[in-house]
């Protein structure tokens, strides 16, 4: 039995395959938690098995330059946006293996106004909520029939 709908990521073809994937449940995750849809900017495949994990940072490492490393997670931002479906995404990432993170990945949701969207779906939505991180605020989108995570993350430019 496959408990992971995509791991363990072995090649290129299906690294790209997990993305277009994710991208897409983002905007159907959008879609349900929301009622509309938003721009997606950064994307992140969850690896579920440590051999993966080195395998994917290979992967995202000839994608493009560390854009930033946030335990358990590693992103690469690209030279050029690459195209993901009707998505240009700046930021490509992994996460550590984690058994409490079954789901295929996750990904960044662009918003103008950090504040607004907060005052609009905070308490209103029953998808979305506010997570505590360290350095950042932010609010997760999730349903239990979507496999993928979507975060808003406030900029604090």
């Amino acid at each position: 039995m496959q408990l992971y709908r995509f791991s363990p990521l072995k090649n290129s073809d299906e690294c790209f395959d997990s993305l277009s994937y994710i991208d897409e449940q983002l905007k159907k995750l959008a879609d349900v938690a929301l009622g509309e849809q938003l721009p997606i900017n950064t994307l992140k495949i969850f690896a579920h098995y440590n051999d993966e994990y080195d395998f994917l940072k290979e992967w995202v490492n000839s994608l493009g330059e560390n854009g930033g490393t946030s335990t358990p997670s590693y992103y690469v931002r690209t030279p050029e946006a690459i195209k993901v479906n009707d998505d240009q995404v700046d930021y490509i990432g992994i996460r550590t293996p984690d058994p409490y993170r079954s789901q295929v990945g996750c990904g960044d949701y662009v918003v103008d106004d950090y504040e607004a969207f907060k005052d609009k779906y905070l308490g209103k939505s029953p998808f979305v909520r506010e997570i505590p991180h360290p350095k950042f605020e932010m609010l997760e989108l999730f349903h239990p029939d979507i496999d993928v995570l979507g975060y808003v993350v406030k900029d604090n430019a």
